[in-house]
Protein backbone atom coordinates (compact mmCIF):
# COMPACT_ATOMS: atom_id res chain seq x y z
CA UNK A 1 0.00 0.00 0.00
CA UNK A 2 1.26 3.12 -0.84
CA UNK A 3 2.63 5.40 2.25
CA UNK A 4 1.00 8.13 0.79
CA UNK A 5 -2.66 6.66 1.31
CA UNK A 6 -1.72 6.01 4.91
CA UNK A 7 -0.89 9.01 5.65
CA UNK A 8 -4.50 10.53 4.99
CA UNK A 9 -5.71 9.36 8.23
CA UNK A 10 -6.09 11.33 11.47
CA UNK A 11 -5.09 14.48 10.80
CA UNK A 12 -6.90 15.90 13.92
CA UNK A 13 -4.00 17.68 15.95
CA UNK A 14 -2.80 14.92 19.12
CA UNK A 15 -4.51 17.23 21.64
CA UNK A 16 -8.51 16.07 20.39
CA UNK A 17 -7.09 12.55 21.21
CA UNK A 18 -6.78 12.68 24.73
CA UNK A 19 -8.60 10.09 26.70
CA UNK A 20 -11.40 11.14 28.81
CA UNK A 21 -12.86 10.43 31.79
CA UNK A 22 -15.78 8.19 31.36
CA UNK A 23 -19.45 9.57 29.94
CA UNK A 24 -17.20 12.62 29.19
CA UNK A 25 -17.03 13.13 25.13
CA UNK A 26 -14.13 11.60 23.33
CA UNK A 27 -13.26 10.78 19.84
CA UNK A 28 -13.16 7.96 18.52
CA UNK A 29 -11.37 7.12 14.99
CA UNK A 30 -11.58 4.10 12.94
CA UNK A 31 -12.37 2.33 9.47
CA UNK A 32 -14.87 0.83 7.77
CA UNK A 33 -14.42 -2.31 5.13
CA UNK A 34 -16.49 -1.81 2.09
CA UNK A 35 -15.98 -5.17 0.92
CA UNK A 36 -17.36 -5.92 -2.70
CA UNK A 37 -18.23 -8.70 -5.01
CA UNK A 38 -16.94 -7.40 -8.29
CA UNK A 39 -19.52 -9.15 -10.38
CA UNK A 40 -22.48 -8.56 -8.60
CA UNK A 41 -22.00 -5.36 -6.45
CA UNK A 42 -22.96 -6.73 -2.90
CA UNK A 43 -21.53 -5.58 -0.37
CA UNK A 44 -20.79 -7.79 2.80
CA UNK A 45 -22.47 -7.37 5.63
CA UNK A 46 -22.74 -8.49 9.44
CA UNK A 47 -25.43 -8.77 11.68
CA UNK A 48 -24.72 -7.27 15.19
CA UNK A 49 -24.95 -9.64 18.15
CA UNK A 50 -24.11 -6.88 20.80
CA UNK A 51 -24.97 -3.40 22.08
CA UNK A 52 -22.32 -0.99 21.61
CA UNK A 53 -23.86 2.53 22.73
CA UNK A 54 -20.33 4.71 22.50
CA UNK A 55 -20.37 3.23 18.63
CA UNK A 56 -23.30 3.01 18.05
CA UNK A 57 -23.71 -0.23 17.97
CA UNK A 58 -27.16 -2.07 18.38
CA UNK A 59 -28.03 -6.27 18.06
CA UNK A 60 -30.12 -7.10 15.13
CA UNK A 61 -28.92 -4.24 13.13
CA UNK A 62 -26.53 -5.20 9.90
CA UNK A 63 -23.68 -3.31 9.41
CA UNK A 64 -20.10 -3.17 7.63
CA UNK A 65 -16.95 -4.32 8.89
CA UNK A 66 -15.47 -1.47 11.11
CA UNK A 67 -12.52 -1.33 13.68
CA UNK A 68 -11.36 1.14 16.19
CA UNK A 69 -7.50 2.51 15.56
CA UNK A 70 -5.15 1.24 18.03
CA UNK A 71 -3.03 3.22 20.04
CA UNK A 72 0.60 2.45 19.03
CA UNK A 73 2.91 4.60 21.60
CA UNK A 74 0.58 7.48 21.72
CA UNK A 75 0.43 7.49 17.60
CA UNK A 76 -2.53 5.97 15.59
CA UNK A 77 -1.84 3.05 13.67
CA UNK A 78 -1.83 2.85 9.65
CA UNK A 79 -5.03 2.86 8.58
CA UNK A 80 -4.22 -0.53 6.94
CA UNK A 81 -3.25 -2.13 10.39
CA UNK A 82 -7.00 -0.59 11.73
CA UNK A 83 -8.16 -2.66 7.92
CA UNK A 84 -6.36 -5.51 8.99
CA UNK A 85 -8.33 -5.63 12.29
CA UNK A 86 -11.82 -5.32 10.59
CA UNK A 87 -11.34 -8.35 8.44
CA UNK A 88 -11.61 -10.57 12.02
CA UNK A 89 -15.31 -9.77 11.97
CA UNK A 90 -16.02 -10.86 8.65
CA UNK A 91 -13.21 -13.35 8.80
CA UNK A 92 -11.32 -16.08 9.96
CA UNK A 93 -8.37 -18.32 8.85
CA UNK A 94 -10.29 -21.50 7.20
CA UNK A 95 -14.25 -21.04 6.47
CA UNK A 96 -16.66 -23.40 7.54
CA UNK A 97 -15.94 -26.28 5.35
CA UNK A 98 -12.34 -26.09 7.28
CA UNK A 99 -10.76 -24.34 4.00
CA UNK A 100 -7.93 -22.09 3.97
CA UNK A 101 -9.71 -18.72 3.80
CA UNK A 102 -6.60 -17.63 1.67
CA UNK A 103 -7.91 -13.75 1.92
CA UNK A 104 -4.19 -12.76 0.45
CA UNK A 105 -5.35 -14.27 -2.65
CA UNK A 106 -8.70 -13.25 -2.69
CA UNK A 107 -8.92 -9.11 -1.02
CA UNK A 108 -8.00 -6.29 -3.61
CA UNK A 109 -7.95 -3.20 -4.41
CA UNK A 110 -6.72 -0.22 -6.01
CA UNK A 111 -3.38 1.20 -4.74
CA UNK A 112 -4.20 5.02 -4.12
CA UNK A 113 -7.94 4.99 -4.74
CA UNK A 114 -9.13 2.84 -1.82
CA UNK A 115 -9.14 4.77 1.61
CA UNK A 116 -11.69 8.05 1.53
CA UNK A 117 -11.52 9.86 4.68
CA UNK A 118 -13.16 12.70 6.74
CA UNK A 119 -16.11 11.58 7.31
CA UNK A 120 -17.58 12.37 10.88
CA UNK A 121 -20.86 11.81 13.21
CA UNK A 122 -21.65 12.21 16.25
CA UNK A 123 -22.81 9.22 18.41
CA UNK A 124 -24.25 10.40 22.30
CA UNK A 125 -21.09 12.60 23.55
CA UNK A 126 -19.13 10.96 20.86
CA UNK A 127 -17.21 12.56 18.32
CA UNK A 128 -16.53 9.60 15.36
CA UNK A 129 -14.21 10.61 12.55
CA UNK A 130 -13.62 7.62 9.70
CA UNK A 131 -12.93 6.18 6.77
CA UNK A 132 -14.23 3.78 4.32
CA UNK A 133 -11.48 1.57 2.36
CA UNK A 134 -12.75 -0.14 -0.77
CA UNK A 135 -11.90 -3.65 -1.28
CA UNK A 136 -13.42 -6.56 -3.68
CA UNK A 137 -13.22 -10.05 -2.94
CA UNK A 138 -13.06 -12.89 -4.98
CA UNK A 139 -13.20 -15.97 -2.91
CA UNK A 140 -16.09 -18.06 -1.80
CA UNK A 141 -19.18 -17.07 -1.18
CA UNK A 142 -20.26 -19.05 1.12
CA UNK A 143 -18.85 -20.87 4.85
CA UNK A 144 -17.10 -17.43 5.52
CA UNK A 145 -17.52 -16.92 9.09
CA UNK A 146 -15.76 -14.08 11.44
CA UNK A 147 -13.11 -15.18 13.44
CA UNK A 148 -14.89 -12.81 16.22
CA UNK A 149 -18.03 -14.75 16.32
CA UNK A 150 -18.93 -13.45 19.84
CA UNK A 151 -19.90 -9.89 18.44
CA UNK A 152 -21.44 -10.54 14.75
CA UNK A 153 -23.25 -13.27 12.84
CA UNK A 154 -21.69 -14.99 9.84
CA UNK A 155 -21.54 -12.61 7.10
CA UNK A 156 -23.72 -12.35 3.79
CA UNK A 157 -24.33 -9.95 0.93
CA UNK A 158 -26.74 -7.15 0.03
CA UNK A 159 -27.24 -4.67 -2.58
CA UNK A 160 -25.53 -1.60 -1.50
CA UNK A 161 -28.98 0.28 -1.75
CA UNK A 162 -30.06 -2.09 1.20
CA UNK A 163 -27.80 -0.39 3.18
CA UNK A 164 -30.18 2.64 2.93
CA UNK A 165 -32.91 1.16 4.49
CA UNK A 166 -34.12 0.05 8.25
CA UNK A 167 -32.32 -2.19 10.55
CA UNK A 168 -28.84 -0.81 9.77
CA UNK A 169 -26.24 0.31 11.79
CA UNK A 170 -26.33 4.09 11.67
CA UNK A 171 -22.81 4.02 11.12
CA UNK A 172 -22.97 1.84 8.27
CA UNK A 173 -26.14 4.24 6.58
CA UNK A 174 -24.26 7.12 6.44
CA UNK A 175 -21.13 5.34 5.05
CA UNK A 176 -23.49 3.88 2.56
CA UNK A 177 -25.20 7.61 1.42
CA UNK A 178 -21.80 8.84 1.30
CA UNK A 179 -20.23 6.28 -0.99
CA UNK A 180 -23.51 6.23 -3.22
CA UNK A 181 -24.26 9.49 -3.57
CA UNK A 182 -20.39 11.05 -4.34
CA UNK A 183 -19.98 8.22 -7.07
CA UNK A 184 -17.30 6.49 -5.77
CA UNK A 185 -18.85 3.51 -5.07
CA UNK A 186 -20.07 3.50 -8.87
CA UNK A 187 -16.58 4.29 -10.31
CA UNK A 188 -14.75 1.98 -8.38
CA UNK A 189 -16.79 -1.45 -8.93
CA UNK A 190 -16.64 -0.23 -13.06
CA UNK A 191 -13.09 0.22 -12.83
CA UNK A 192 -12.97 -3.45 -11.34
CA UNK A 193 -15.02 -4.76 -14.09
CA UNK A 194 -13.30 -3.00 -16.87
CA UNK A 195 -9.37 -3.05 -15.92
CA UNK A 196 -9.25 -5.95 -12.92
CA UNK A 197 -5.28 -6.07 -14.25
CA UNK A 198 -5.34 -2.92 -11.83
CA UNK A 199 -5.87 -4.72 -8.84
CA UNK A 200 -3.68 -5.44 -6.32
CA UNK A 201 -3.03 -7.43 -2.95
CA UNK A 202 -4.53 -5.78 0.20
CA UNK A 203 -2.83 -7.83 3.09
CA UNK A 204 0.69 -9.61 2.56
CA UNK A 205 1.25 -13.57 1.56
CA UNK A 206 1.94 -13.94 5.42
CA UNK A 207 -1.26 -12.43 6.58
CA UNK A 208 -3.58 -14.57 9.41
CA UNK A 209 -6.60 -13.34 10.79
CA UNK A 210 -5.67 -14.97 14.19
CA UNK A 211 -2.14 -13.52 14.44
CA UNK A 212 -2.74 -10.18 13.13
CA UNK A 213 -5.97 -10.36 16.27
CA UNK A 214 -3.98 -11.26 19.14
CA UNK A 215 -1.16 -8.99 18.36
CA UNK A 216 -3.54 -6.04 18.06
CA UNK A 217 -5.32 -7.41 21.39
CA UNK A 218 -1.66 -5.76 23.40
CA UNK A 219 -2.53 -2.40 22.77
CA UNK A 220 -5.26 0.00 23.61
CA UNK A 221 -7.93 1.91 21.22
CA UNK A 222 -6.99 4.90 20.04
CA UNK A 223 -9.15 8.09 22.11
Amino acid sequence: MAVAVEELLYKTPRAELEVTHEGLPRTIRGVGAWIMDSETGFVMVVEELQDKPATGRKRGEITILFETAKDINGRPEPVIETVKGALAEGFSDRDAFNNPTNLPDNLHHFDGFSYHNGLYTKIGNNDIHYGVYMMHYTGPKTGIHPYNGLEVRDPHWVHPERLRGSNVRSLTRMTAEHVLDSGIYQQNLQLARERPDLLVPVLPSSFLVADTYRARERYPDMR
